[in-house]
Parts: C-alpha cells; sequence; structure tokens
C-alpha cells in the first residue's frame, strides 16, 4: 500500500483511531540480519516510551506464537505487527501489508505463517490487527541490520511514538 513511513504513520493513525489498549509486536529472526527488524524497532520502541497502562511492546523474535498467552493477558483493542517482509520494494521500504497480501510475501523465518499467528490473533483477542512490513536488503545469515532498514526503524520508531504519544 505505501512504502513511505509518513504515509504509513499517516494511515496507521487512521487504524489506530478509539485505540483503548495498544500491543505493538516486534517479529524476526535476530539472526538473519535485516530479518531482525521487528525486534530492533521493539527494542528502540521500548527505550523511547513512557509508562503507559494503554500501550506495549512485544520483542516476539523467530516464534511469535509464543506470545499468545501474554496478548490475551494484555486484552489490547489494537495490535501492530512489524516484521520483515520480501515485497519487491527499494530495501528499507516500509508500507502496511493487508491480510490478504501476507501469504504472497516471504516470512519464511519464522516457526508458523504470520497469516496463522494473524487468525490466531483475531480469534483469540477480538483485536484489529495491522502488520507493517519492511523490506530486508539481506536476510542472510549475521547480527547486522543494513543501512536503509536501520534508517527505516527509526523513522518508524518516531511515527509510532507520534501516535503514540498523541493517545494521551
Amino acid at each position: 500500500m505505501f512504502s513511505d513511513v509518513k504515509m504509513v504513520g499517516d494511515s496507521l493513525r487512521e487504524r489506530l483511531k478509539g485505540v483503548k489498549r495498544l500491543l505493538v509486536i516486534g517479529v524476526g529472526n535476530e539472526l538473519g540480519c535485516d530479518d531482525a527488524a521487528g525486534v530492533e524497532l521493539s527494542r528502540q520502541l521500548k527505550r523511547g516510551l513512557r509508562k503507559s497502562g494503554r500501550v506495549s511492546v512485544v520483542e516476539a523474535g523467530a516464534a511469535p506464537e509464543n506470545f499468545t498467552s501474554v496478548v490475551n493477558k494484555l486484552h489490547p483493542s489494537h495490535i501492530v505487527i512489524v516484521d520483515a517482509a520480501r515485497m519487491g520494494l527499494q530495501p528499507g521500504s516500509v508500507r502496511i501489508v493487508e491480510k490478504a497480501e501476507i501469504t504472497g510475501f516471504s516470512y519464511s523465518t519464522h516457526t508458523l505463517p504470520l497469516s496463522f499467528l494473524i487468525g490466531l490473533l483475531e480469534k483469540s483477542s477480538g483485536a484489529a490487527i495491522s502488520v507493517i512490513g519492511i523490506e530486508p536488503l539481506n536476510v542472510g545469515f549475521g547480527e547486522k541490520i543494513s543501512t536503509p532498514v536501520i534508517n527505516s526503524i527509526a523513522s518508524l520508531v518516531r511515527a509510532l511514538q507520534q501516535i503514540i504519544h498523541s493517545m494521551d
């Protein structure tokens, strides 16, 4: 849908209207270079957030299905999942990925397909779910996230912080 962080932020702000409790889930493999984008975003977002009973951030790693009980305890009205996604865009591009599109993108590092996780979370939590994909440059073995992806993570963290702070 969008490959510009500002446009993604604007769309996300619209999707989060009426949010009562927000959960941001960072997904990815820390040993897969850019595949760690969601995990790194969740870490940066946690560091920059004020303590709030309305917002939680979870580093779900490569097995996000292991966190469904945590999600159910938090009772979010809205969930934002952030993950690296091969979308055929320039590395570092960011966009909201619609649920129907998810099976068409590569999320191969996860234990279960992300589409399965979304279905599970929808049924168990009833939350409105948005997925943000970040186009990776390199998902080979390693811990270094590429510059375009790091830059997009930083921009996306700022956009999410603005949205979250406007909720207070």
